[in-house]
């Protein structure tokens, strides 16, 4: 039988997030999801060209290693991309810092747990292979929904950046048309 300490601890483990929450969660986790897809588009381009279609038989070997990697490497992959397009070493710097930040969220928001703290912020934890390491330890954040619309906001914005510098909108509609 659980003892009253038990219990509390229970109750506050059960505070439910509320219908922001979920939404703001949602939302980044969505724009999150975009952004990983736009970043395939952009490694295809640079691995096939525009309008390829990374399925073809042809592709699908380097497709499948490439898609295989981690979304660090993917990411890494991406980031030397946009050096490749750009010659710029501040749009490159640029690139890096946003996506080191967007892995540790994209890590807890789709693959860790999140609860309300008594304050009404949420805490979001994940443990990757790492997490065991003495030197790493566990990722963890405390938050806000509107920390998360803020998220979103930023990846809506790297993702327009991306957009228009690879010429994304090209690509698709050579990739539709051949179809």
């Amino acid at each position: 039988m659980a003892n009253d300490q038990d219990k509390e601890g229970l109750l506050r483990a059960t505070i439910l997030l509320t219908p922001i929450d979920y939404q703001a969660i949602g939302v980044a986790v969505t724009t999150i999801s975009r952004l990983e897809s736009l970043l395939v588009h952009v490694n295809t381009i640079f691995e096939f060209g525009v309008g390829a279609p990374p399925n073809e038989a042809k592709h699908r070997p380097r497709m499948q290693a490439m898609m295989k990697k981690s979304f660090r490497k993917r990411v890494d992959v991406l980031v030397e991309n946009v050096r490749k397009k750009t010659g710029s070493e501040e749009s490159t710097k640029k690139v890096r810092d946003f996506f080191d930040n967007i892995l540790k969220w994209r890590d807890f928001l789709c693959h860790g747990t999140i609860e309300k703290l008594p304050d009404g912020r949420l805490k979001g934890q994940f443990w990757d292979r790492l997490s065991f390491d003495e030197d790493h330890g566990h990722i963890e954040h405390t938050f806000t929904a509107h920390d998360l619309y803020e998220l979103s906001q930023g990846v809506l914005e790297m993702s327009a950046w991306l957009y228009e510098t690879f010429g994304i909108e090209q690509h698709i509609t050579a990739h539709k048309n051949r179809k």
